[in-house]
């Protein structure tokens, strides 16, 4: 973890914000599928930064969305530069 990551491990992160972090990765798990292309789930993942920063997620949650952002990416058929 590099010393500006305001991302802090779940460990050390208070409840209430643990439990905002799970709810909010459980409601994109959710969301994600629903992108028609991979410029609408990038779209969708820039305007979310301020939700996941807010959230405070851990780097474990954030993979998890880029894992699923990219599998749907790739279920799309858009295999090019499969990046959020």
């Amino acid at each position: 973890m590099f010393v500006n990551d305001t991302r802090a491990p779940a460990h050390s992160q208070p409840l209430k914000q643990q439990r905002q972090a799970a709810a909010y990765v459980a409601s994109a798990l959710k969301v994600i599928p629903l992108a028609k292309s991979a410029d609408d789930l990038r779209t969708w993942w820039n305007e979310e930064q301020q939700h996941r920063d807010k959230y405070g997620l851990t780097e474990a949650q954030a993979n998890i969305l880029i894992g699923a952002c990219r599998e749907h990416v790739r279920s799309l058929g858009e295999t090019r530069g499969v990046q959020p």
